[in-house]
């Protein structure tokens, strides 16, 4: 069916061109990223573009009414095998739709201009938007993973109507959800300065997530490397690993391991806000020793070529050696443990 840009702008399929640009300028105001902590605000107001590019124009909207977004974007096969359409491609980010119709990229300045012809007629002074300030907001992978709420203080000015100024310190509760990405925005509007002739700006909470000492992020996936060296890698280990949870995973490896394998452990990652988590996925990097003596080389090839079957001597041989060793294995790939 593809997208349907006139459910994406609330409008009827007989909309005029001044229907698509006010329901666009109402949308894009309301999910601009800026103004809105939602963690999708980004891919909605990118829809909203999209739905706008094609509307407003009467060439694209006219092809979109016959054949629907496949039709504007891939093309259709007429009955004479001929094929139609597949010519659109928005070329604008949403920022550029958004400065192209509004005159600026800060939804807060395009609302204000929205609202000073009223406040001219009304005889109301007209503020100018004051200043965004963006903080950055470090958040450990730990409460990425169990979700949390951040208590945080700001300090700004309170400019009072006789012309005094007093700083105050305001706190902020910012509730991390579970699986929160990097990037979240939370606003705050008017809790920023307050000075002469201007509203209070709006404060805006960055997520960035702290760097994990173990575990990489891939979308909802915790990648974990780990470097094993050959004699494991052919012989089989397990790995003892801590979870964000504070659990403790036992991972057998029985396998042979080459590097860029991975084992793939399913939910046992972030979770996705659906209910469901990601995946945790082990990469190896087999290590090799540096140098071999020339004992461990002819027992490396013996017990590569040690036949399927062998004779009681070989067995007792074998046996011998296992036992003479069996307690001093230590050091065997030089510079690594057993």
């Amino acid at each position: 069916m593809g997208l349907d840009y006139y459910e994406i702008l609330s409008l009827q399929r007989t909309a005029t061109t001044a229907d698509v640009q006010k329901a666009y300028r109402k949308l894009a105001l309301k999910h601009h990223p800026d103004r809105t902590s939602s963690e999708d605000s980004v891919a909605v107001f990118g829809l909203i573009s999209e739905a706008y590019d094609v509307l407003c124009n009467p060439k694209t909207k006219g092809f979109y009414d016959l054949y629907g977004e496949e039709g504007i974007k891939y093309g259709v096969t007429d009955g004479k095998g001929t094929k139609k359409g597949g010519f659109y491609a928005c070329k604008k980010t949403p920022l550029e739709t958004f400065v192209e119709f509004f005159g600026t990229e800060n939804p807060f300045a395009a609302l204000e201009d929205l609202s000073k012809s009223l406040q001219s007629v009304l005889g109301t002074p007209v503020l100018k938007p004051g200043k965004k300030k963006t903080i950055k907001l470090p958040v450990s992978l730990e409460d990425i993973y169990t979700g949390c709420n951040k208590m945080v203080e700001n300090e700004r000015k309170i400019l009072f109507e006789n012309g005094t100024v007093k700083a105050e310190t305001k706190k902020f509760n910012i509730p991390i959800s579970p699986g929160c990405k990097s990037g979240t925005r939370y606003v705050f509007d008017g809790a920023g300065h307050q000075v002469p002739g201007c509203k209070a700006g709006s404060i805006v909470y960055v997520v960035e997530e702290e760097a994990h000492p173990l575990f990489e992020r891939d979308g909802a996936d915790l990648i974990f490397k780990v470097q094993i060296p050959l004699v494991k890698s052919l012989t089989g280990f397990s790995i003892d690993l801590q979870t964000l949870d504070k659990r403790t995973l036992c991972i057998p490896v029985t396998n042979i391991v080459q590097t860029g394998d991975v084992l793939t452990i399913e939910d046992e990652g972030l979770p996705t806000g659906n209910g469901g988590k990601g995946c945790l996925v082990v990469a190896f990097e087999v290590l090799f020793p540096k140098v071999l003596s020339e004992t461990q080389k002819q027992i490396i090839k013996s017990g590569f070529y040690l036949p399927s079957a062998t004779s009681q001597a070989q067995q007792k041989s074998v046996d011998s050696y296992l036992g003479s060793f069996s307690n001093a294995t230590e050091g065997w790939s030089v510079g690594f443990s057993k």
